[in-house]
């Protein structure tokens, strides 16, 4: 009977380990989508690679790389570079990055572009954003250049999706709108961590009521115990992904909490060791 629970118990150990394995490879497999405004892709046309490279929440930006191939006409064979200049206009913070000339005949930079999320932070892990990215290309005559957006999410610990904006697709604009929240694996592992606090905290409870209430011998090792269990939970808090400073949502149900039951488990435990007298 010994040796089926000890199987058992391997057993689901092993099938909560692939299940977090599973995953983790399902999240990191290749989600690169095209998106373009014609149903077929043009003869003539810049691929511009679209990637959110990084992340800022506290100041409300997300920091995404804008890479350019240029085909057909618009694509010098020998060289490999553009044939004309091109004008890029995209939705940077800063009004002076907002327009961009990309030279003909040189090998094109990637370009970086600094752009505004709305989102809740206090509501990690479970906080997601919301945001909008274009690039819109023009030649020198003016006239708009066909673009392909190749969109590649590189946010570790983040999921992000893409879509077309409807509304500016009517009026011949190719925008998307791009939503990012914290993957599953990064959610689990901060709850993880907030239930483990949480237990921690009651334990620290229950051996300060066996204390007091039911006439435990007190021992000043218990004192250094729950004094430590004070400051691990500080560093347990903070080792959750990207978390940001103390208010979160989390923080306000388990760790404030946690925090303040052991400090108070701590004064009460100290101040009958100091009222009980020598056994």
């Amino acid at each position: 009977m010994k040796i089926v629970k000890i199987v058992l118990g391997l057993l689901l150990f092993g099938a909560a380990w692939a299940g977090t394995l599973l995953i983790h490879i399902g999240e990191g497999n290749d989600k690169s989508q095209d998106f373009m405004l014609e149903n077929d892709v043009p003869k003539d046309y810049i691929l511009v690679y679209m990637s959110p490279s990084s992340i800022d929440p506290t100041k409300d930006i997300v920091k995404f790389k804008l890479d350019f191939y240029p085909f057909g006409k618009y694509l010098d064979e020998k060289s490999g570079y553009l044939t004309s200049n091109l004008t890029l206009l995209v939705p940077d913070n800063d009004p002076k990055k907002q327009e961009i000339v990309i030279k003909a005949g040189q090998k094109t930079k990637s370009i970086e572009v600094d752009i505004d999320i709305d989102g809740e932070l206090n509501a990690y892990p479970h906080d997601h954003y919301a945001a909008q990215i274009y690039a819109t290309l023009t030649d020198v005559a003016g006239f708009n250049v066909p673009v392909v957006y190749r969109y590649k999410d590189k946010l570790s610990g983040l999921d992000s999706v893409p879509t077309i904006d409807d509304e500016n697709q009517k009026h011949g604009y190719l925008v998307l709108n791009t939503t990012i929240n914290r993957t599953l694996e990064v959610r689990m592992y901060s709850w993880f961590i907030n239930i483990m606090i949480a237990m921690l905290a009651l334990a620290v409870v229950g051996v300060t009521y066996l204390v007091v209430a039911q006439g435990r011998k007190v021992e000043f090792s218990q004192m250094t115990w729950i004094g430590a269990t004070l400051f691990v939970f500080v560093s347990m808090r903070n080792s959750q992904p990207s978390v940001p400073t103390f208010g979160t949502l989390l923080d306000v149900a388990i760790f404030f909490w946690a925090e303040v039951l052991t400090a108070l488990s701590l004064v009460v435990i100290a101040a009958t060791w100091m009222k009980r007298k020598p056994a």
